[in-house]
């Protein structure tokens, strides 16, 4: 083999390594965050339940989405989420259909976390939910959990 058969080898590998480092690095936005919460809050903790009882009254129980950042934010950040909730109508195919409730928080400069609380209304039912959670319109958050009814 001659020298610059070589060394276009020995670039050619450098290079790919290169590459493969580069996409092996987390992106900003998965290294800023510290956690991302939903569940029921109890004495200011959020405890990821997978079954939670439908209670209306929010003195009784209440829902929370906190997302919590390892540092303070320079800039306004955007966290959305998307609430599925099961509907009483069926979907063409016979299945359970679905209603979204759609909401947005915001993690202002020098803030290190964005927190809302959520709760059940009249009319929702018990079955599959499911909670999508985007930063920045960057998924980072899906999670599924049962709505039952409560024990009396």
């Amino acid at each position: 083999m001659t020298d610059a058969g070589f060394a276009r080898r020995a670039l050619a590998l450098a290079a790919l390594a290169l590459l493969a480092c580069a996409a092996c690095r987390p992106r900003s936005d998965e290294t800023e965050l510290d956690r991302v919460e939903f569940g029921v809050l109890f004495g200011g903790d959020i405890q990821d339940r997978p079954e939670i009882p439908l209670l209306l009254d929010p003195a009784q129980q209440e829902l929370a989405l906190r997302v919590s950042f390892r540092k303070e934010q320079t800039r306004e950040r955007v966290v959305s989420f998307e609430l599925e909730r099961p509907t009483a109508q069926r979907a063409p195919d016979g299945g359970i259909s679905y209603a979204a409730q759609l909401g947005e928080i915001r993690a202002l400069p020098g803030e290190r976390r964005a927190e809302a609380k959520l709760g059940f209304r009249r009319g929702d039912l018990p079955g599959p939910w499911r909670l999508l959670v985007r930063l920045d319109g960057r998924q980072v958050l899906e999670r599924r959990f049962t709505v039952v009814e409560p024990t009396r």
